[in-house]
């Protein structure tokens, strides 16, 4: 068992930065020595790793002067280093490769002298490893500085040449970080503390090293180990935060043509995408900052058709936005930019002092008397860009002023205009009702010849469907609410129930946020989340291509109709439900992209079915290669269609695999901004499979089946256009939290944020995901699918009847066990054994296939000669904390009780303590101290020889823990120090 090598890093950081710019745009050694000071000022923001830090650095301009005598040092002309084209690069070859390091080096030149990049000198010995820590100096790389020229070129182009420069040299000498490679600025990191900096890099200390802005950063990684490697700035930003929205950047960023760094975290991601647009795309660096970070919709909502068309192209261009928890601040050429994520989770400040503009995680970076004004937190989205230069005074365009620039911008592309009348909302485009009547002979879900799809239990048995999807239908269709249960879905692994004949979909589950990256609460923030969409081709940002792109903007996913022959008064009914989501029927959306049908070739049915003679890996890649020749020839929409499915030998692939081996073959072949991927299965079950979907690529889903189910629970009390409204409503709101779960609040950034158990090693590899258990010999594969293909073909056309998979009743059994050993009708060992039978017949998770190594027979002790007692308690065994309030007073004393009669510890979760108890149980009892500090007084404090401190907890998303009014009786109220019937919440950190 082994967690395969697909699983790709998600490095997340929370950190101190700060950017401080000369106001008279004077180039000063100060300028870099307040920069350090700032970050040793907020050293309690970073992360100390055995008391050597965790990771910092500074991005400073290039040191002119510096370069001008090592220059000279070579007889070179110093005057070369204040050339328009001159560059510098910093180097880092990692301590396990130092010792090819000159082998390494000369590849990289190489690569410099084929590009037509000359290197002029190099320095290999400008870092003192002695300053470092133990831990760090064993792992120091190489520092490596060189500076060249690019001779011939202006220098947009020498900065792009520069930039495809560095993306070679990655693919080609992985061995070595590039920390930066610039006509303007240069990085130095190390792994430690601010205060190695000036020591660790000697030329920091050198009045030559001179800077107009500098860039500071000082890590904290929550989430991974120190590595100097992930230390930051990047070549152009800082960031403090986490990215959630990584791997749809990621795959935006590819299918644009930018390369990812190879292993990248989250901020290099980031990074690597606005150095993208920049370099590759022409993007001013204020044009490419809201590109990534744009307006939230609720907000761009509010602004002037003028500003609004900008954002509406923006998204259009670029469909994902960076989201979750994120300060940034950025420096390109003469530009140093601020912004805080549309929902204001991390501060940054903008500081004046009477030499320098500040931007700052911490407003205390400057001492009072020196602020001319007083300091200002930027709102949430709001950005901030400072222009300066040397010689020149420093000029700052405040977030109104900033958009105003971005419309001037785009305006001078001839962009806007030219292509926003080709991107509709479904107001504006949707079909005529004779359009619609054309279009039916063509699909192959109508027709006279077609025959209704039956709804018995072996087909959908055939399609992965279970009993537990069947409930969930029923309950959603006709209460028109969510189906909450206690601990969600406890059913067994996909991998454990073959016989249920389960869906790819079944091998995944949804990551979620940890405390570090708190969750958006839906609720609360319901204005800010949106689940838009636009189908169709994207637009160059230069307005450069063969032909105009067509989109389409709807508000959802989910795209209602697809039902077999359906009638005129249920195709109208479906639509006008269709409108009242802002979303559209499958037949209208494929009739607009032709024309009302005048131009079929615009959309390609893909029969996403394959002939059980023919194999599954066969049918892929001609599934691949006739999407990709019909997206050569003009196609804007592909529509993944599996209507053929258990006829003529034929079994539907499954929709997972297509949606993540399509995607991925048109960002390959360069190919995905061109069309959108439409997913029509009956294989979408429930609102998992939905975001499955969606994280694997697929822009829209109809899920036809699932809408036909829902209506056959349709009776005289709720109406078929009821049960489609109550599962629409569920189902968005259902996205919505999904999303919200890993701090996501627009649908456009949602990816592959789930992973998988049992996949074998060749599906992981389709899949790019996390992947847990993974074999080259077992686990699902293209061959087990096929083999379940056989079976659900067998089941779905067989004679004889089939139940619906249902899951095994475990729980009861598991109560009736012990509720026996509660009334002393069964021992400890006899419990032992018959939960064990349980766990061996019924396995749901992992650990129930797991079991202890014995010992060999002539080394067993006996029970008595074993000791499992810790200091003064005889089991090593704890109750862990619930809160009185969230149970009721017998299981709360109970509990106390049992743990002093055992001799163990039971924890009181947050809720305080019930009076008498006081005291009763200070040996076995331990009090918690939470965020809501319920209860919580010296009396309480002192009644127990143990505290737990909850710093978060990942269970309690959004806004926290609620403990509902009806369950705060005068009780628990007299133990919380509060009014009985009172809501209570626990913030979630």
């Amino acid at each position: 068992m082994k967690t395969d090598t697909f699983f790709e890093p998600r490095e997340r950081d929370g950190c101190a930065i700060v950017a401080i710019v000369d106001k008279r745009g004077r180039s000063t050694h100060a300028n870099i020595a307040r920069t350090i000071e700032s970050l040793q000022q907020m050293g309690h923001r970073s992360g100390d790793i055995h008391g050597e830090g965790d990771g910092c650095g500074i991005a400073t301009d290039i040191p002119r002067e510096i370069w001008a005598r090592r220059l000279q040092g070579v007889d070179l002309s110093p005057h070369l280093a204040d050339s328009r084209t001159f560059f510098v690069g910093h180097f880092l070859i990692p301590a396990v490769h130092t010792s090819q390091a000159p082998a390494i080096i000369n590849r990289i030149k190489d690569i410099f002298a084929a590009n037509g990049a000359e290197l002029l000198c190099e320095t290999r010995d400008s870092a003192r490893e002695c300053e470092l820590g133990p831990r760090a100096r064993s792992d120091a790389p190489l520092f490596w500085q060189a500076a060249g020229i690019v001779a011939r070129e202006n220098r947009r182009d020498a900065a792009r040449r520069l930039f495809l420069l560095q993306t070679d040299i990655e693919q080609q000498v992985p061995e070595i970080h590039i920390a930066s490679l610039s006509l303007d600025s240069a990085v130095y990191k190390l792994q430690g503390i601010p205060d190695l900096l000036p020591r660790y890099f000697p030329e920091l200390r050198d009045e030559n090293m001179r800077s107009v802005m500098t860039l500071g950063h000082s890590r904290y990684s929550t989430n991974t180990l120190p590595t100097v490697m992930l230390s930051q700035p990047f070549s152009v930003i800082c960031h403090n935060g986490e990215i959630n929205t990584v791997d749809r950047l990621r795959d935006c960023g590819r299918a644009l043509g930018i390369s990812p760094v190879p292993g990248g975290s989250d901020s290099q991601t980031l990074n690597r995408v606005i150095e993208g647009l920049i370099n590759m795309h022409n993007l001013d660096i204020l044009e490419a900052l809201e590109t990534v970070f744009p307006a939230i919709h609720s907000e761009a909502a509010r602004y002037t058709p003028e500003l609004r068309e900008v954002y509406s192209f923006y998204r259009w261009f670029f469909p994902c936005s960076a989201q979750g928890p994120a300060a940034v601040i950025a420096r390109h050429e003469d530009i140093c930019l601020g912004s805080v994520d549309a929902l204001g989770l991390r501060p940054l400040w903008l500081v004046e002092s009477d030499y320098d503009y500040l931007l700052s995680s911490e407003k205390g970076v400057v001492d009072l008397k020196r602020t001319i004004t007083d300091p200002r937190p930027l709102a949430p989205g709001e950005k901030i860009a400072i222009v300066s230069g040397r010689g020149r005074n420093a000029e700052i365009l405040d977030y109104g002023s900033y958009q105003q620039r971005l419309l001037h911008l785009l305006r001078a592309r001839q962009t806007r205009e030219h292509f926003l009348h080709s991107c509709f909302s479904p107001s504006t485009a949707a079909p005529s009702a004779a359009a619609g009547k054309k279009a039916i002979a063509r699909l192959p879900w109508h027709g006279p010849a077609r025959e209704i799809l039956p709804r018995d239990a072996k087909i959908l048995g055939a399609f992965g469907w279970q009993k537990y999807d069947l409930m969930i239908r029923e309950k959603v269709a006709r209460e028109g609410r969510e189906v909450i249960g206690s601990l969600g879905h406890t059913g067994p692994l996909a991998p454990f129930v073959p016989q249920a004949l389960p869906n790819v979909a079944d091998y995944f589950k949804e990551n979620v946020a940890v405390v570090t990256n708190p969750a958006i609460d839906r609720e609360r923030e319901a204005e800010h989340f949106s689940t838009h969409v636009i189908l169709g081709s994207r637009p160059n940002i230069d307005g450069q291509g063969k032909t105009l792109p067509i989109g389409l903007e709807i508000q959802s996913p989910l795209l209602l109709g697809g039902r077999t022959l359906p009638t005129a008064a249920e195709e109208e009914e479906q639509r006008t439900l269709a409108g009242r989501f802002n979303t559209l029927t499958i037949d209208d959306v494929l009739a607009y992209f032709t024309g009302g049908w005048r131009d079929p070739g615009r959309i390609r049915l893909l029969d996403a079915t394959f002939h059980l003679d023919g194999g599954l890996g066969p049918a892929l890649e001609s599934l691949k290669t006739e999407a990709c020749r019909a997206v050569e020839n003009g196609t804007l929409l592909l529509v993944l269609d599996d209507s053929r499915t258990f006829r003529e030998q034929r079994v539907y692939i499954d929709p997972a695999l297509a949606a993540a081996s399509l995607h991925e073959e048109l960002i390959r072949k360069k190919m995905r901004r061109k069309a959108s991927i439409v997913i029509r299965s009956a294989a979408i079950r429930n609102l998992h499979d939905i975001m499955v979907l969606l994280g694997l690529g697929a822009d829209a889903v109809n899920p036809y089946l699932l809408w036909q189910v829902s209506t056959d629970f349709a009776d005289d009390a709720h109406k078929g256009t009821e049960i489609l409204t109550n599962t629409l409503t569920v189902l968005q709101k259902g996205m919505e939290k999904v999303m919200s779960t890993m701090g996501i609040h627009e649908l456009c950034g949602y990816g592959r944020i789930f992973s998988a158990i049992g996949l074998g090693a060749e599906l992981a590899g389709i899949f790019r995901t996390p992947c847990f258990c993974t074999s080259n010999t077992s686990g699902l594969s293209l061959a087990e699918l096929e083999r379940l293909a056989r079976l659900r073909y067998a089941r779905a056309t067989g004679e004889e009847e089939v139940r619906i998979f249902s899951e095994a009743a475990r729980n009861p059994r598991v109560g009736k066990i012990l509720r026996s050993v509660a009334v002393g009708k069964k021992g400890y060992l006899e419990m032992m054994g018959e939960l064990e039978r349980i766990e061996g017949d019924l396995p749901t998770g992992i650990r129930h296939l797991l079991d202890l190594k014995k010992a060999a027979p002539g080394q067993q002790l006996t029970m008595e000669q074993v000791d499992i007692s810790i200091g003064g308690h005889s089991m090593p065994l704890l109750i862990a904390a619930m809160s009185f309030g969230s149970q009721g007073e017998n299981s709360f004393r109970t509990y106390a009780e049992a743990a002093k009669r055992a001799n163990i510890i039971c924890i009181n979760g947050e809720g305080g303590e019930i009076p008498d108890m006081l005291g009763r149980y200070r040996k076995n009892r331990g009090q918690q101290v939470a965020s809501g500090r319920f209860g919580v007084s010296m009396e309480f404090l002192n009644s127990a020889d143990y505290l737990e401190i909850k710093i978060g907890q990942g269970a309690k998303p959004g806004e926290g823990g609620h403990l509902p009014g009806n369950k705060v009786t005068a009780m628990v109220a007299n133990a919380r120090h509060c009014k009985p019937g009172t809501t209570l919440i626990s913030p979630h950190e």
